[in-house]
């Protein structure tokens, strides 16, 4: 295995479109890095670079000590599976499952013996001689994944490989793939959109969006002390509540309420920031004329077995809160939402970077 380094990368298309804007991060040896983000943030650029599937428009990735920009593919050494499974479709399961390693000169006991392995692990020893069109998508997606650790590489790449399956699977399947990646001590990067599964799976996680890394970092770095806006709001279900806010006599003041708050050195003589807190940071009170809070309606109670997701309507806009599994709000209550305001953020409302003691914080 290798560790793997991407140092200010670039990727420009045709027509001056950027895909990916310096890009700049470690994959220690072992480590399993997940990339985080919105669809058309750059993640699969970056992934399709790092296997030598796309050229580099500026910018060095390493592989160890090894300068790659310029190695093939197949020079590379790296093992992909993709959203799409991409088997060859006139092949059996055991011949897609051979094809690398005879590409690579393996001899017939080992081809056998790695074979063997690896249909024991992702249980599928009853389909080799099925062709890809008698999968079904699950046992597709392991076949794929199969073959891509059937090797030992110096990196495995992991594109969405899980996005076509049900919830179900999903959860089968991520478990499987995190304990292969513990068993080989592969240095893994598993693109992703889904939070849930870069949570599960990931040491780290990168979050990207607009073809720049936003943030870097384990879960609870990004959950406790996110860098922006984005940040705060792409991790979490539900995701954090923004409100417009400014500080005024020592309360926090909102067009839904007044929230009793420590104000961060210098944060009031800013005319205006926003206020971010999270659903399960919440508590919810019955509504009192004159009690600081954020004053709304109940539109909705789901009930989500071990919890309740309140939809409050309120003058800063629809809000969430989560309560008990017998929560007794039902539509139509007038209710206050009570921040847990040692686990709040302010964000600079132009730029959305996170105010740390009334300044930006540094991305």
């Amino acid at each position: 295995m290798s560790s793997l380094s991407l140092t200010d990368v670039w990727k420009i298309y045709d027509g001056d479109v950027v895909a990916v804007r310096e890009a700049s991060f470690e994959a220690r040896d072992g480590e399993f890095l997940a990339l985080l983000g919105p669809s058309g943030c750059g993640k699969s650029s970056t992934m399709r670079m790092i296997a030598g599937l796309e050229t580099i428009s500026k910018g060095e990735i390493r592989f160890g000590d090894k300068v790659v920009n310029n190695l093939k593919p197949a020079e590379r050494n790296v093992a992909l599976a993709f959203e799409s499974y991409a088997l060859y479709s006139p092949m059996t399961v055991r011949e897609n499952l051979e094809f690398p390693l005879r590409s690579r000169g393996f001899a017939g006991s080992e081809i056998n013996s790695r074979v063997e392995k690896v249909v024991q692990t992702f249980q599928i020893s009853d389909l080799l001689d099925r062709k890809p069109s008698g999968l079904s998508g699950g046992q597709a997606q392991r076949v794929s994944i199969a073959r891509a650790l059937i090797r030992d590489p110096n990196v495995m790449l992991l594109d969405e490989p899980l996005s076509h399956l049900d919830y179900r699977l999903r959860t089968e399947l991520r478990v499987k793939i995190r304990r292969i990646h513990d068993e080989l001590g592969a240095t893994t990067v598993y693109v992703t959109h889904d939070q849930e599964e870069a949570v599960a799976l990931s040491d780290r996680i990168i979050v990207m969006n607009h073809a720049i890394i936003q943030q870097i970092g384990d879960v609870e770095a990004l959950w406790t002390t996110p860098v922006n806006r984005f940040v705060a709001g792409f991790l979490g279900d539900p995701a954090m509540n923004f409100i417009d806010a400014q500080y005024t006599d020592g309360k926090m003041e909102t067009a839904a309420g007044k929230i009793s708050a420590v104000a961060p050195a210098d944060a009031v003589t800013r005319t205006e920031f926003v206020f971010g807190f999270r659903p399960e940071d919440t508590e919810v009170q019955s509504a009192g004329e004159h009690e600081d809070g954020l004053h709304g309606e109940v539109m909705v109670n789901e009930f989500h077995g071990e919890r309740c997701v309140l939809t409050i309507k309120t003058t800063s806009g629809q809000l969430k809160a989560i309560d008990g599994r017998a929560s007794p709000w039902r539509p139509g209550d007038l209710v206050r939402l009570v921040p847990e305001t040692g686990k709040s953020h302010l964000f600079c409302s132009k730029t959305g970077a996170a105010l740390q003691h009334g300044k930006e914080a540094a991305a």
